[in-house]
């Protein structure tokens, strides 16, 4: 798997008041594909100001399932249109359409509402890194994974929605499911950091930032003393054994306090 970098926000907006319904049961819940509904999400989007462009593909989805839009709002001071999203590390400036909304905690609610997700943002990035929340894999929605890819890159561990990490942070994601793999340990300059869930991380070795051990222990004390690991390198196996109730993991470089 190649190693990823992060931005640290969610870069989304909750748009639209309507859920975008189709007749392929797989779009129920799933507006970045659901074609049909795209008058409506035009008109909608229009009546708060915002512009959606004509969808594309997105390029790295090999499933055409995924649908891209460069979304304008019109700045009040001088009429004039400018791009709703920051380029990514690509250079893509692109957003997706995801069903319900994120409050201010990071956590996702299933209503009416579509979320304009930017590319540059860990809403897409997650569903760019497999973590489609429609589909189902082996069984399993992926909706929990989705979720927990948000809190992970983000190094959200209290899952407060208070983020520990900085833009352009590389890190190594895998999960339960092989959706992402982890590189070889003996090939990588990596350790494992954390295991993670939907409310955030569920065993920490170690904190992205050695910084952040200090601001975990003002925010979530209790959770702290109930996640932190007494082995602070473990392997990517003892760790996924050892929070049998994680999704997904991941590896950090090691930086010196």
């Amino acid at each position: 798997m190649r190693t990823f970098f992060l931005s640290l926000t969610l870069s989304s907006i909750s748009l639209i008041g309507m859920r975008v319904v189709d007749s392929h049961p797989s779009l129920a819940n799933n507006p970045t594909t659901s074609r049909r509904a795209e008058p409506v999400l035009q008109e909608q989007a229009k009546s708060q100001g915002y512009q959606l462009s004509e969808p594309e593909l997105d390029p790295q989805d090999s499933a055409r399932e995924v649908y891209l839009y460069t979304v304008n709002y019109q700045d009040p001071n001088n009429s004039q249109w400018h791009n709703l999203c920051q380029p990514d590390g690509d250079n893509l400036a692109k957003a997706m359409l995801l069903s319900g909304e994120w409050d201010e905690t990071g956590a996702h609610i299933d209503n009416e509402r579509v979320t304009v997700a930017c590319t540059s943002g860990v809403l897409a990035k997650c569903v760019r890194w497999g973590y489609q929340p429609w589909k189902t894999v082996q069984g399993l929605s992926l909706g929990d994974y989705h979720q927990t890819c948000t809190r992970m890159a983000r190094a959200d561990y209290c899952g407060n929605g208070i983020s520990h990490t900085k833009d352009g942070t590389q890190i190594d994601i895998y999960d339960r499911l092989g959706i992402q793999k982890p590189e070889p340990q003996d090939n990588q300059e990596m350790i494992f950091e954390a295991a993670w869930g939907v409310d955030g991380a569920v065993l920490l070795a170690r904190t992205r930032y050695p910084e952040g051990l200090a601001q975990l222990k003002k925010e979530c004390l209790e959770k702290l003393t109930q996640i932190v690991s007494d082995n602070q390198s473990l392997s990517n196996e003892k760790a996924q054994l050892q929070a049998a109730e994680a999704l997904i993991f991941n590896s950090s470089l090691l930086r010196e306090p």
